[in-house]
């Protein structure tokens, strides 16, 4: 009754006030489920996007990792290899030394 003298109309306006109201508070809430799907969905984006980074990241170090290993055991072959080429010369020189005093 207060809501009809303050407005001043009949109740075709007060159906009139009620259905804008309802209307826009329709309409506040879908932009707020719409704001909040979009913030979900950048969430989502930028948790995919630091996922591929990691995987790229532990990717390329687990490459390295393979190449610091291969390179390792290609150095400890090589000083193997030295090692025993340099006994044997050794060897060689203490077994025949008329051959080096000639």
């Amino acid at each position: 009754m207060a809501a009809k003298y303050f407005l001043g109309g009949s109740s075709k306006t007060h159906s009139f006030f009620l259905s804008l109201s309802l209307s826009l508070s329709y309409s506040f809430s879908l932009t707020l489920s719409l704001s909040l799907s979009l913030s979900l969905s950048l969430s989502l984006s930028l948790s995919l996007s630091l996922s591929l980074f990691l995987s790229l990241f532990s990717s390329i170090f687990i490459y390295f990792h393979k190449f610091l290993s291969l390179s390792l055991s290609l150095s400890l072959s090589l000083s193997l290899s030295l090692s025993l080429s340099l006994s044997l010369s050794l060897s060689l020189s203490l077994s025949s030394p008329s051959i080096f005093h000639r």
